[in-house]
């Protein structure tokens, strides 16, 4: 039966380490999934090259494109500006001096708008936009749409909650996702990307659309064997041990509180609390695909086995 495993950290970033430009690819469900569940490594990455984060829905809890309550913008945008400072907080601690505030741009990918925000050289975010799943069946603000029903062909088409792009299916999204990986790849021959886990012994009960961005991405890679695929464990892990580092748990508290701070400031309430905050000790990840076909391939391999005996098995 497969284990998850807490790799040690330098692992994944010795073996990008022999690519040419090294580039990480994110790919999730919500907003603040990074932030709770993979800091440590988004960190890392950032201080090696750059990293790309596809935040595939809004995480609009079912209020589509309106504020609600004591809101003073859309409750999605109170996320998307979260996860965009908590990725430029991110950055900064690389080291690399403190540039220009992101700004969105709207951009053409597939055919379809996207919201990209750029900061300095080395963070790239991509929002989709796509309703809540919610439980699986979206809401009725939003036409009850979401990732599974499109997936499970219950619907024919799903749109952005900005009414900034429709995909006609899932063959569509998915496309999508993969256009975004080869514009952003640059000269790395071989890339690792982060999923949440879609094995549900280990992701079970977690949000429906933690999983089936997973799978889209999944979908997206299936003929690009140079992407190797980090599946990692979110829910679920609040029950391990804890196993950052002080200074890297500070990072993750620090990360999460700016994310946070924006959901505040826009009128909402806080998300820094318990309910969340308990995942900010741990990040647990399982290798599921190692990257081949590019020219650094025997060099992974290599490598990856030289240290196997170092993983701790959970």
């Amino acid at each position: 039966m497969k284990q998850f495993i807490l790799v040690p950290v330098f692992v994944l970033y010795a073996l990008a380490g022999y690519s040419q430009q090294q580039v990480s690819i994110t790919v999730q469900g919500h907003a603040d999934d990074w932030q709770l569940f993979m800091s440590r490594n988004i960190v890392e990455d950032l201080s090696f090259g750059k990293v790309v984060i596809i935040t595939v829905t809004a995480g609009d809890s079912g209020h589509g494109s309106s504020a609600y309550g004591n809101g003073n913008i859309p409750y999605f945008m109170a996320r998307e500006k979260g996860a965009v400072y908590s990725s430029k907080f991110a950055s900064d601690l690389s080291g690399k001096e403190v540039s220009e505030i992101p700004v969105c741009s709207m951009v053409e990918v597939n055919r379809h708008r996207i919201a990209r925000y750029r900061y300095k050289d080395n963070i790239v975010n991509y929002f989709l936009r796509l309703p809540d799943g919610l439980k699986g069946d979206g809401a009725p603000e939003t036409g009850n749409q979401s990732l599974k029903r499109l997936k499970n062909k219950e619907i024919q088409s799903i749109t952005a909650i900005d009414h900034s792009a429709t995909y006609k299916d899932w063959s569509d999204l998915t496309q999508t996702i993969k256009s975004i990986i080869l514009a952003e790849r640059g000269t790395d021959d071989e890339i690792w990307m982060n999923l949440p886990s879609t094995d549900k012994k280990y992701n079970h009960g977690d949000h429906t659309d933690h999983y089936y961005s997973s799978l889209a991405a999944q979908d997206a890679v299936v003929d690009l064997p140079w992407v190797g695929i980090v599946s990692w464990m979110l829910y679920r892990s609040k029950k391990l041990p804890g196993n950052l580092s002080p200074s890297e748990q500070q990072n993750a508290t620090a990360i999460f509180a700016v994310f946070s701070w924006s959901i505040v400031e826009s009128g909402y309430v806080t998300c820094f609390e318990k309910q969340h905050t308990v995942y900010l000790p741990g990040d647990y990840f399982l290798i599921t695909r190692k990257p081949t076909g590019g020219s650094f391939s025997g060099k992974l391999t290599e490598l990856f086995e030289s240290v196997k005996h170092k993983l701790n098995s959970y």
